[in-house]
């Protein structure tokens, strides 16, 4: 019975959190102004940050933090501003802006044909399809990975399939690990705390890769086929350098949410006063620190015990150490650059050590990490009691 009252906390807290998003999107169409459309927002905002309180189950004040405490407020606080996904004109279906203000959507670019690649930047022009030339405007990392896919299919297109082929296949692999490291739980008191920690990093990895994959239909259900739930990881094994692992491969939707916060405002407030490089040094740094104190309040919600920061100082750590690893790249220039045999294990190692050291000893000593596994056999009797 009390599983299911923290199941009824939830949905009680998510049924106010909609009621409020709404009044958002309302008071969006009728006020254009900065400064109301903010007056407005900032109580929303500020209530988002108290729901996980409430809630004592793991897993569920993760969601509620990571959905409405993290990813909608940014979104609400862009919309104040007339920018970010929910900004639109003319404006959203409300069904639309509120399942893009939750979760982590982008429009599917459909349709589309390369036309060049011209310093960088791509032309992806409207298929003549729809009767319409206009440029169509996408995310600059959305071009590249557009670009990036087309290289591929030009290079070679048997290959290119092949891949696609086995996107499924990789899918279920991944559902098939977890339930191994699931399992494998059970045996975890004989096991190097270290291997531990070890399938904590790949649970955590896999559990968001999947939820959010096996999200998509029900997203599809909802807005149709124009939008997806972006995929969240990259193959982050694959990561070449930090820049590689965070920028591109891990938790993308932060880097998207964090840049224009952060990461963009001190860029361009340092480059005219320190230059182009000390710029983008110091945006990356308070980029992670900002990243280290929105876990810090995560792990607090989770712990309910007193910040001792130390996942804080992990992303401050990273910060510095992927700053001077841009300033490294450019000063030797393209001249020298390590092979993925060796870079890729040097980063993932240092990426694993760093979160042993400072990421994982919270969940661990506050027994975090037995409860959340405690959870999921709770699910499965829950499951099991609903279909009796």
């Amino acid at each position: 019975m009390e599983d299911f009252k923290e199941l009824k906390t939830f949905i009680k807290l998510w049924s106010f959190a909609i009621v409020c998003i709404s009044l958002c999107y309302f008071i969006s169409n009728r006020i254009s102004s900065v400064k109301w459309r903010l007056f407005f927002f900032l109580p929303v905002i500020t209530t988002f940050f108290f729901l996980p309180i409430p809630l004592s189950s793991v897993h569920l004040t993760l969601a509620t933090f990571f959905h409405l405490a993290w990813l909608a407020n940014f979104k609400i606080l862009l919309l104040a501003f007339n920018r970010g996904p929910l900004a639109s004109t003319p404006p959203l279906p409300i069904v639309v802006f509120l399942t893009i203000a939750v979760l982590p959507i982008n429009p599917v670019q459909t349709n589309t044909k390369i036309s060049n690649a011209v310093c960088g930047k791509l032309d992806v022009v409207k298929s003549v399809s729809d009767g319409s030339n206009q440029p169509k405007v996408i995310s600059s990392n959305r071009m590249k990975d557009a670009y990036v896919n087309y290289l591929a299919y030009k290079k070679d297109p048997d290959f290119y399939d092949l891949l696609s082929f086995l996107k499924p296949v990789l899918f279920a692999a991944k559902v098939l690990l977890l339930s191994l490291i699931l399992n494998a739980y059970q045996y975890k008191d004989s096991f190097n705390q270290n291997f531990v920690l070890f399938l904590y990093f790949t649970h955590f990895y896999l559990v968001i890769e999947i939820v959010f994959a096996a999200a998509n239909p029900l997203v599809w259900l909802l807005i149709g086929y124009h939008f997806q739930i972006e995929p969240q990881f990259n193959e982050p094994y694959l990561a070449s350098s930090l820049q590689d692992f965070w920028g591109r491969r891990w938790n993308r939707m932060a880097s998207r949410i964090l840049r224009p916060f952060f990461y963009d405002p001190v860029r361009l407030f340092w480059t005219p006063i320190l230059g182009k490089l000390w710029g983008q040094m110091l945006g990356i740094i308070v980029t992670f620190v900002a990243s280290g104190l929105i876990h810090e309040l995560m792990y607090a919600y989770v712990t309910c015990v007193w910040p001792t920061w130390e996942v804080t100082w992990f992303f401050v750590l990273h910060g510095v150490c992927s700053a001077v690893e841009l300033a490294v790249k450019k000063a030797v220039n393209g001249r020298f650059q390590l092979p993925w045999l060796v870079s890729g294990p040097i980063t993932l190692s240092f990426v694993l050590e760093t979160g042993f050291w400072l990421f994982f000893p919270q969940i661990v000593r506050n027994g975090v990490d037995v409860q959340a596994i405690n959870e999921y056999s709770i699910l499965v009797k829950t499951f099991t009691f609903i279909f009796e």
